[in-house]
C-alpha cells in the first residue's frame, strides 16, 4: 500500500478538482483550512481504517486490505459520510460531500491496487478474490518488514516526487489563468486569429 503522503495528496486533488478556487470556498474552514480539503483528506484515509484493527489484534495482514478496500464499501461509506455531515451541517450540500468522499475513497483503492502488495478485495463482499496491477506504479509500504526498515525510505522519495507532481500538476490545471485561458500571448494570438476567421 502506499503511504498516508501519496493517498492524503490524492484527498487534494480531489478537493483542488471539485473546489478549484478554495479562496472563494462556499462550504466554510475549520480554522485556517476549508472544510471541504478534511473531508477529502479524511476520506482518502479511510481504507486503512482496518490497520487499527490489525495492529490492535497484533495481525496486520489479516485485517489490512480486506472489506475496507472495497469499491461497494466505499459507496456505502460516501453515502453515510455525506448524509451524516450534510444534517449536522446544512450548509455543506450531500450531493459535493457525496462526490469527495466517494473519489477520495476510491482513490486509495486504486493507488493500492496499483502497488507492489498482495492485492485488494475491490468486489468484496460479491467476491473475496485480490485484484493486483500487473504493472506496479507504487512501491509502498512493506509492513512485514518492520516499523523502522529501510526499504520504507524509498517509499518515502518516491512517493514525495510522485506527490509533488501530482500536487504541481493540478494547482496548475485548476489556477485562474489556465482556466481562462489566458496562457500567455500565445493564446491571445490564437483567440485573436480565431477570431479573424
Amino acid at each position: 500500500m502506499p503511504s498516508p503522503i501519496l493517498h492524503t495528496t490524492m484527498g487534494y486533488v480531489v478537493y483542488k478538482i471539485v473546489e478549484p478556487d478554495s479562496s472563494k470556498s462556499k462550504f466554510g474552514k475549520l480554522g485556517r483550512i476549508p472544510v471541504l480539503l478534511i473531508i477529502s483528506i479524511v476520506a482518502s484515509m479511510l481504507p486503512d481504517l482496518d490497520s487499527v484493527f490489525g495492529i490492535l489484534a497484533g495481525d496486520f495482514g489479516r485485517y489490512h486490505n480486506n472489506a475496507t478496500h472495497s469499491l461497494f464499501v466505499g459507496l456505502l461509506v460516501a453515502l453515510l459520510f455525506a448524509g451524516g455531515i450534510s444534517v449536522l451541517f446544512k450548509t455543506l450540500p450531500f450531493r459535493t460531500i457525496f462526490l469527495v468522499t466517494l473519489l477520495s475513497y476510491q482513490a486509495h483503492i486504486v493507488f493500492d491496487y496499483f502497488t507492489v502488495s498482495r492485492g485488494v478485495m475491490a468486489l468484496w463482499p460479491f467476491s473475496h478474490e485480490r485484484f493486483v496491477s500487473p504493472i506496479s506504479l507504487f512501491y509502498g509500504f512493506h509492513w512485514s518488514d518492520g516499523l523502522f526498515s529501510i526499504r520504507h525510505l524509498w517509499t518515502f522519495l518516491t512517493e514525495s516526487v510522485q506527490a509533488l507532481i501530482l500536487v504541481l500538476v493540478v494547482n496548475h490545471l485548476t489556477s485562474r489563468n489556465f482556466r481562462r485561458g489566458d496562457l500567455g500571448n500565445g493564446s491571445r494570438i490564437v483567440k485573436r486569429s480565431s477570431e479573424e476567421l
